[in-house]
């Protein structure tokens, strides 16, 4: 498995034969879809999809885009595709885990599907979370972003993929790292699960919010850049990022702004409301950085003057993940 399909692929085969409506419209960049609405409370009920090779990580993953919309998750779909080869005991434990982490999160296991396909021993795991929210809030969070709203940015860029590949290649990385420093690359699911970090955004008032996953923070941006029809001018100094995530993607050559980064979430948020989004988050205990805004200038960029650096943001291609695995 090679994560999510390319950005250019998505948008020419897939985004453009999906109809639109007065409440949807396919994009990159929006995380979720409304499927109806509750006809008693007016709320909306809303759906979004996460994947993963472990199936509570695509739990959490499906859980983070349905918080984009200001939903909470209360029931869980499941869809599991694996190969002919695979063992029942490994479709067994992970389904356990799932049910586990589930009933610690307060969400149901509804239902889902499972497909054998090809001879190996591979599986994959897509769930769908359903939930709802008030209609005005996910109204707002819907309204496309404009030129000179701001972006702040929480979470350290490619940190959940440097962890990845620290569990994959421990043996090799002891070779250029201490033990002690192999340390920073643990990472838990606690820190991945970004819903609570969605509200506190979505009630300080953000415009929009997009979490990062496959293609890291410059997939991210780049995707808030082509949904709102709007340019980015982006600091470089303005991405979070850890010298140990930096450190492990120079030993494999892999750039860490394309490294998966689970845990992370990009809010855009109108210049007047900037002050009070970050004194919210600061209030709360939450670490982020304002990392540039959208311009009427069509070009999508990251630039830094300490580095003497100006560079085009680009369409996803694949996960920087996918040349150490």
């Amino acid at each position: 498995m090679k994560g999510t399909i390319g950005s250019r692929i998505l948008n020419r085969s897939i985004v453009r034969h999906i109809p639109s409506d007065e409440t949807n419209q396919a994009a990159a960049g929006r995380d979720y879809a409304i499927i109806g609405e509750d006809t008693g409370s007016g709320d909306f009920i809303i759906a979004a999809d996460g994947y993963s090779s472990r199936g509570v990580m695509a739990v959490i993953r499906a859980v983070n885009n349905l918080s984009m919309s200001g939903a909470a998750a209360e029931k869980l779909m499941i869809s599991i595709v694996a190969g002919e080869g695979i063992a029942e005991q490994t479709i067994r434990d992970e389904m356990y885990q799932v049910n586990e982490y589930a009933k610690k999160k307060g969400f149901r296991v509804v239902g889902g599907n499972t497909v054998l396909s090809g001879e190996g021993e591979q599986i994959s795991f897509t769930v769908t979370a359903f939930g709802r929210a008030e209609k005005s809030v996910t109204e707002g969070l819907l309204r496309k972003p404009e030129s000179g709203d701001k972006l702040i940015t929480l979470g350290f860029a490619g940190e959940y993929g440097a962890s990845v590949i620290y569990d994959c290649k421990c043996d090799e990385l002891r070779n250029r790292f201490s033990e002690s420093y192999l340390k920073n690359y643990e990472y838990s699911r606690e820190k991945a699960d970004i819903s609570s970090v969605a509200e506190i955004l979505i009630k300080s008032g953000v415009s929009m919010l997009h979490d990062v996953s496959f293609g890291g923070i410059y997939r991210t941006l780049y995707e808030i850049g082509e949904y709102s029809g709007c340019g980015l001018d982006i600091i470089h100094e303005g991405i979070p990022i850890k010298q140990s995530t930096i450190e492990l993607c120079e030993f494999y050559n892999i750039n860490p702004y394309l490294l998966l980064g689970t845990g992370g979430v990009v809010a855009v948020v109108k210049k007047e409301k900037l002050e009070k989004v970050t004194d919210s988050l600061t209030k709360s205990g939450l670490d982020f950085m304002i990392s540039g805004e959208l311009t009427n200038d069509k070009k999508m960029a990251v630039r830094s003057e300490n580095y003497n650096m100006n560079r085009s943001l680009n369409m996803y291609e694949g996960d920087e993940i996918y040349k150490v695995l």
